[in-house]
């Protein structure tokens, strides 16, 4: 049986890194894995078990970070990764489901022309991003909620 994520874990590098600069968390990886002329399949596949394995070790890294975290709170926790093959740019989500079970949704998808005839397409690239801010704006408040419920228990630990 044959491990699609039986790579080296180590220090991955990504074409961009989104960083939240209060704490340092990663907290979007975007990979450029097709170009629109002379594109390989092969570095596609790569690329997106990479942006996978990045977003679920971030994901173990903040829930360890967070162990007293209730579990439904914490299977509402997303990493998000954006992959552009050839012209088309794919917002994903990582979350985990069940212990060591990840899932991994699409949320949304466009196209970039290289013209401006149609306008249409550039809508959905705003669309785009507006679906981005919105999910990091829900995904700022549950962790704000993480840490608050960690501060709660530490205080109560502290006469120990």
């Amino acid at each position: 049986m044959s491990n699609m994520f039986a790579i080296n874990i180590r220090t991955q590098k990504t074409d961009l890194l989104v960083l939240r600069l209060s704490d340092a968390t990663e907290i979007i990886y975007v990979e450029v894995s097709r170009s629109p002329y002379k594109s390989k399949k092969k570095h596609t596949v790569r690329d997106a078990k990479k942006l996978l394995m990045m977003a679920v070790c971030n994901l173990c890294r903040i829930l360890m970070n967070n162990f007293d975290c209730p579990i439904e709170i914490a299977k509402k926790v997303r990493l998000y990764s954006i992959q552009a093959i050839r012209n088309k740019l794919i917002l994903f989500a990582v979350s985990l489901v069940d212990n060591k079970k990840y899932l991994a949704i699409e949320l949304a998808s466009c196209i970039i022309l290289y013209s401006l005839k149609t306008i249409k397409c550039y809508t959905k690239i705003f669309n785009f991003f507006k679906i981005i801010r919105n999910k990091f704006i829900k995904q700022e408040k549950l962790l704000e909620k993480i840490y608050s419920f960690v501060f709660l228990v530490d205080d109560d630990t502290s006469d120990l």
